[in-house]
């Protein structure tokens, strides 16, 4: 039916149980089907098409290559235009704006100003029920334990697995934001740990590297959380919480609590669960977890130089592996100090691991009338490489006298986060002695 003040042309079709009325205008190669309703001002145009039990009223426009079916509402001033679908029970209303390629379905609700035009995923305000909540701890793979180093840098990895429904019943998709955001982790006893971790949704430089199985529901919603502390808490369980709607039995909307914890839980469809961490002291090294290979290179045209070259690192049997090292002002002297005819010269570039025959070039300042450039392959070894450079001109007289000079301190850092602080001095052949502080 077309009627009161309604027009369709050009090429549009109004098929079947469709109705067009008040003064919608149907035009362009729009279709409207089913026993869809067009009403009011409402305009679809172009290749729009509405059907099923669709309807359009107000001042809405539907254009483009936009579709409209199932039971979904358009109206207001709302546009739905490019290759968006509405369909299902959505309703669109007030000024907003559907475009793209998006598809808005269920019970969605695009109102106001909104502009929807990327499929956009669930809110935690949508959420009316937890059909599964759990958590794993994470270390290369899913298990209910593992250890954490008390040094504030190592983190633990624990994933927040759930199932959520919406008012209808119907299982929605939460971002990993959505869920840190509203998922909170407590202690056994239903009780904050804050104060007590540090919790991150971003992984630092000391965590294994995230596992997840491919396999998984669609269904399922995740949440990982980085834990790191300074306290040495031993072992400490660890469950979450959560707060989602529920509607009383007078029809009004309030709060629940779903929590894994064994204590102090409040009843509901949650399963008591918890993952346990081994909260540990830092490792303390000795100079016994060091390995330190001299490589002695002859300088050619410089009579008795040579260049001892020292890579620091942990030993494998250790069981450490070295991360970084740190050398900061507060740590180290300057780059080249004179020692008599001795230097020292310092890198700490770690491209080893990439490429083992890196050449590095140092110029060292001999004397007021001379330098010496010197190159040579670096980090032939792994570690962190301590240039020391032995410089000899022709020397007459006694024995050169050894004096006290500054030693030289630098930390180096293993997977974990564990800190060895090493010192570096001369002994009386001006040769490095490097051990743990």
């Amino acid at each position: 039916m077309v009627w009161g003040e309604a027009k369709v042309y050009d090429g549009a079709r109004v098929d079947d149980d469709a109705i067009i009325r008040g003064t919608a205008e149907v035009y362009g190669t729009a279709r409207v089907y089913g026993s869809a309703a067009v009403v009011g001002k409402a305009k679809v145009y172009q290749d729009a098409q509405i059907y099923e039990n669709a309807q359009v009223f107000g001042e809405a426009q539907v254009f483009g290559e936009a579709q409209v079916y199932g039971k979904a509402i358009i109206q207001g001033q709302t546009k739905i235009h490019g290759k968006a679908q509405v369909f299902g029970n959505a309703l669109v209303k007030d000024r907003a704006e559907v475009y793209g390629e998006v598809k808005v379905g269920g019970n969605t609700v695009v109102e106001g100003d909104e502009k929807r035009y990327e499929d956009q995923p669930d809110h935690w305000d949508e959420v009316y029920a937890l059909a599964s909540f759990q958590l794993f701890i994470q270390r290369g793979e899913t298990m209910e334990s593992a250890n954490l180093y008390a040094n504030g840098r190592h983190q633990v990895q624990v994933e927040v697995v759930l199932e959520a429904k919406n008012k209808m019943g119907q299982y929605i998709q939460l971002t990993e934001e959505e869920v840190f955001k509203h998922v909170k982790l407590v202690s056994y006893r239903n009780e904050p740990l804050e104060g007590v971790f540090q919790c991150s949704d971003r992984a630092g430089d000391y965590t294994a590297p995230l596992y997840r199985s491919t396999s998984q529901r669609a269904t399922i919603s995740y949440g990982v959380f980085y834990l790191s502390t300074t306290s040495v808490l031993g072992l400490t369980k660890i469950c979450a919480s959560c707060m989602v709607n529920a509607i009383d039995a007078q029809g009004n909307l309030k709060k629940i609590e779903y929590t894994t914890a064994e204590l102090n839980r409040p009843n509901n469809n949650a399963t008591p669960q918890f993952v346990t961490i081994n909260v540990v002291m830092p490792r303390i090294f000795t100079t016994s977890d060091l390995e330190v290979v001299v490589d002695k290179k002859e300088i050619q045209n410089s009579a008795k130089s040579a260049l001892y070259q020292y890579y620091v690192s942990f030993k494998t049997s250790s069981a450490a592996k070295l991360h970084h090292a740190a050398f900061t002002p507060d740590l180290m002297f300057s780059n080249q100090v004179k020692i008599l005819y001795h230097y020292y010269g310092v890198t700490t570039d770690y491209s080893w691991q990439e490429n083992l025959a890196l050449e590095y070039t140092r110029t060292f300042i001999v004397s007021m009338y001379e330098n010496v450039t010197i190159t040579f392959p670096n980090h032939e070894y792994p570690g962190v490489s301590l240039w020391n450079f032995h410089y000899y001109q022709n020397l007459s007289g006694g024995p050169v006298v050894p004096f006290t000079t500054n030693s030289l301190l630098f930390a180096i850092f293993d997977q974990f986060g564990n800190e060895a602080k090493i010192q570096v001095q001369t002994d009386r052949e001006y040769l490095f002695d490097i051990f743990v502080i």
